[in-house]
């Protein structure tokens, strides 16, 4: 089997210059069929108006991998994205996007696993049990550990991808002002319908840093590309023209699986979580989007 090992992020969407501001931080791409262990990377601490930077202390995570997911196909001149039905561009459709938690404690100890009614693994939430935001995020479900031997991630040491069970970084659970978080996880392989014409699926991954619970001084980041009904402060969602969302690539592999006749250079087709999949899964117990 093989694996490849990839890093995305999430940096905000300022302006559309990648020579400014990235829409997004993949290391690298990965081929269609292949299992990837991966992470998604914490850049920064909430900011709002001029308050000072504050500590990430917990994370949710959503995948577009529920029936209800919206597949589009992205327009090079800048059109409207228009719908496809995600079962034509993948075999056995988003329900085959299958994400599994990795057992890594370096920032978060406490990971929690999101599932939907019938069992599918829609998302992950972390928190960590050292802090007293716990008392809000009382349940734990056990994730499964990487296999056996160091793991590395491109760019970063063995350490960084492998079960630790320290003690989390920064005090009390919080990631470190100067610090940049590493949040790892599965990927299982993902393969292109023979018939489709796509080259290229992106797979938007919605994420919420969150600084601060309660009511008072909701902090946080949200990296989804549009508003919702539970997620509506427009100040703490990063926009543009096609909204911004952290990405995860899938090339087809053009040797094995080459396109049809018919569909000339192709597709790059992206999937998102619906908005119910945002808002049913990416909020936490005790913390105000």
């Amino acid at each position: 089997m093989n694996k490849n090992y990839l890093i995305f992020g999430r940096i905000g969407l300022l302006v559309l210059s990648q020579t400014a501001i990235a829409h997004t931080t993949i290391k690298e791409g990965s081929i269609e069929g292949t299992t990837l262990y991966t992470a998604d990377v914490i850049n920064h601490g909430c900011v709002s108006g001029t308050n000072p930077k504050i500590p990430v202390i917990a994370e949710s995570v959503v995948f577009p991998n529920g029936s209800d997911s919206v597949a589009t196909v992205l327009s090079n001149s800048g059109d409207a994205e228009q719908p496809i039905d995600i079962n034509s561009v993948i075999e056995g459709g988003a329900l085959t996007i299958i994400p599994t938690g990795i057992q890594d404690k370096n920032v978060f100890n406490v990971h929690t696993v999101q599932t939907d009614s019938l069992g599918n693994v829609r998302g992950f939430q972390y928190l960590s049990n050292s802090s007293s935001n716990t008392r809000a995020f009382n349940y734990s479900i056990p994730t499964l550990t990487i296999p056996p031997g160091p793991q590395s991630v491109t760019g970063l040491p063995a350490s960084s991808a492998t079960t630790n069970n320290a003690a989390p970084q920064g005090q009390e659970g919080e990631l470190q002002l100067d610090l940049v978080g590493v949040i790892p996880f599965k990927l299982a392989g993902v393969s292109f319908q023979a018939s489709s014409c796509a080259t290229q699926l992106n797979i938007r991954i919605g994420i919420v840093d969150w600084c601060t619970q309660g009511t008072d001084d909701q902090r946080n980041d949200i990296w989804i590309g549009h508003t919702t009904s539970v997620f509506n402060e427009t100040d703490r969602i990063a926009t543009g023209t096609l909204g911004y969302w952290p990405t995860l690539t899938i090339t087809r592999d053009l040797a094995k699986n080459p396109l049809p006749e018919s569909c000339g250079g192709g597709q790059i087709v992206a999937v998102e979580p619906s908005d119910d999949a945002i808002d049913t899964y990416l909020p936490m117990s005790g913390f105000t989007p």
